[in-house]
């Protein structure tokens, strides 16, 4: 299977060609309004990025 860091690192399934919206990226439904779910979703998947960027990512990408 093909490296897609949507769904490898963010556990998005592909949706064809069309990249995921920003609340998709968030994990949050549809036009959320709640300012701070907002923020502690951005929080949340920010801490998970970092994380991953601290790992050796050649073997994520190889495996």
């Amino acid at each position: 299977m093909d490296f897609s860091p949507y769904r490898d690192w963010l556990g998005i399934p592909a949706r064809g060609e069309l990249a995921p919206d920003h609340y998709t990226l968030l994990g949050l439904p549809r036009y959320s309004t709640d300012a701070n779910a907002v923020f502690a979703a951005a929080g949340i998947r920010l801490t998970h990025l970092r994380a991953i960027a601290a790992t050796d990512l050649t073997v994520r990408h190889v495996g």
